[in-house]
């Protein structure tokens, strides 16, 4: 049996002389989509070049803001813990750890020396949204005043925690 693709196409040769002295078609090679050329491996090495410059500088910068990573999660603990510590040790922790943490992004001299009202313009002015967290590092003064003077509410605290945990993620260098 002929199938019917083949049948016509005996009967188009029978009916028209002059197909049956075509040649069959030559198809091209398919084409390779691999670099074959220099240009291809030019382009290829420029882009691994800059994946990996993006990968250095990533890994860059994740190392070198561990010391903000560390102060968040220390700050987490004094957070939970806030129930249990007196208003001023908590201050105390909470000043301690900011300090650590600007000494870590500025130098020695700029940050150890500040306090009072120095040190909390000091934290305002390198927090992008300073204003929002002026009223929460008011009460780094009350780690001097002794315990007992003022009642400090914990709600108070726990917004100075909030507002040292932005400060910390957030502060430019």
């Amino acid at each position: 049996m002929i199938s019917d693709s083949l049948k016509t196409a005996v009967d188009t040769l029978i009916f028209n002389p002059k197909l049956s002295k075509l040649k069959p078609i030559i198809l091209p090679e398919p084409i390779k989509f691999e670099p074959v050329t220099l240009g291809w491996y030019i382009v290829l090495g420029i882009i691994v070049f800059i994946l990996l410059y993006l990968l250095v500088n990533i890994i860059r910068k994740y190392k070198l803001n561990a010391y903000r990573r560390f102060a968040a999660n220390e700050l987490l603990k004094i957070k939970s813990r806030t129930e249990k510590n007196a208003a001023r040790a908590v201050i105390q922790q909470v000043s301690t750890i900011l300090k650590i943490t600007a000494i870590n992004s500025y130098s020695r001299e700029k940050t150890a020396k500040l306090y009072g009202k120095d040190w909390q313009e000091f934290l305002i002015s390198r927090m992008p949204s300073g204003a929002k967290i002026q009223a929460a590092f008011a009460l780094l003064n009350e780690q001097y005043i002794p315990d007992g003077k003022k009642h400090i509410s914990p709600n108070e605290l726990q917004e100075l925690i909030d507002a040292s945990i932005k400060w910390v993620r957030r502060h430019r260098v």
